[in-house]
This record gives structure tokens, sequence and C-alpha cells, in this order.
């Protein structure tokens, strides 16, 4: 992830300094990766991080010119969910 953001960044040119900022506070606070996402020069950036470390990070990340952030968490894909109740 890292890796994919400096090509982005660095040979293909297309961030911009505000991002990445966000994305060093991101990684100095503790995620393992971030890189720009979206179309046209980004506007958004996604990070991997630890769980315990999520509060800390977006506040970096806004600290760093973020108009927002939020954690969300990965689910653990599709599956059949019943509410059916049985009278055995």
């Amino acid at each position: 992830m890292n890796e994919h953001h400096e090509i982005l960044k660095n040979i293909l040119k297309i961030t911009v300094p505000r991002i990445d900022d966000m994305i060093d506070a991101a990684l100095k606070a503790g995620a393992y990766g971030a890189k720009i996402v979206g179309s046209g020069r980004g506007g958004s950036i996604t990070v991997i991080a630890p769980k315990e470390k999520k509060e800390v990070i977006v506040a970096a990340i806004i600290a760093a010119g973020a108009v927002n952030a939020y954690p969300v968490e990965v689910d653990p894909g599709a599956r059949v969910l019943s509410n059916v109740e049985t009278n055995h």
C-alpha cells in the first residue's frame, strides 16, 4: 500500500501536499499503510491500521488538514441470516 502511494506520488504525480500530509500523519500515528484513492487526483485516502490506534490515527488525519475522517471495519463477508422461529 505504501509503495503504491509512493508510485502515485513520485512517478505519476497524482497527489497533492494536503493528502500527503494526512498520509504522513496516519503513518506516524501508527497506521500500517495509507494511500490516496479516487479518480482525478483523489480527494480521499484509505488507511489500514490496528484497531487500538484508530482514534489516534483519525485525530492525526484531521489535525493534518482532513475535513473529516472516520474509522470503518471490514465486514466478514456475505452470509445468510435467519430470523425464522421454529416450534419443535
